[in-house]
């Protein structure tokens, strides 16, 4: 075994193993975290399951976890009717998505869901300065890395940042020359 296939299989290995999380239970926090922006009862089912995956995880607190755990409590303020309420769900959700990317600074997946709540806050809240950093901080994770992470994950998260229209000019277009994107 060369140094290039045993980097290549270690990188594999750190992407969908990380923290002793499987593919399959990433697989599952994607799909529910998904569902939950479009019923309460997916949340629900994604606190639950998250809640059994910290059980079994009791050891260390796994930085991806904590980043879906965020991202769920912030979408949990879609579905409180007092603005208190929905406050404390986002401030507690951004709480955890600031932890986690301290913890993993350099995951794509935890920056792409810390910029997807940012990015879908009020501006009143005065998120928008940090929504664009995250932006340019994606951008620049896509544009100077090649990923070993799914492909449907870094097609979704090259989707959602064109979309965003949080990127200027210039980076749109290398991006989409980046990913084939016509």
């Amino acid at each position: 075994m060369n140094i290039k296939t045993l980097f290549f299989s270690l990188m594999i290995y750190v992407t969908t193993f990380a923290g002793g999380l499987s593919s399959e239970k990433i697989e599952s926090l994607r799909n529910l975290l998904f569902y939950s922006t479009m019923r309460e009862s997916a949340l629900d089912s994604l606190d639950t399951y998250i809640s059994k995956i910290e059980i079994e995880n009791v050891k260390s607190e796994n930085p991806l976890l904590l980043a879906y755990k965020g991202a769920a409590n912030s979408i949990r303020a879609k579905y409180n009717f007092w603005p208190w309420n929905k406050l404390q769900n986002v401030n507690s959700g951004l709480d955890m998505l600031n932890r986690a990317v301290k913890k993993d600074k350099e995951n794509l997946e935890i920056r792409f869901l810390r910029f997807a709540v940012l990015h879908n806050l009020p501006s009143i809240l005065g998120y928008s300065d940090e929504a664009d950093y995250e932006a340019a901080t994606i951008y620049q994770m896509l544009y100077n890395n090649n990923f070993n992470y799914d492909p449907k994950l870094l097609n979704n998260v090259v989707e959602f940042l064109i979309s965003s229209d949080r990127l200027n000019a210039t980076q749109l277009k290398m991006l989409k020359i980046k990913f084939g994107i016509t």
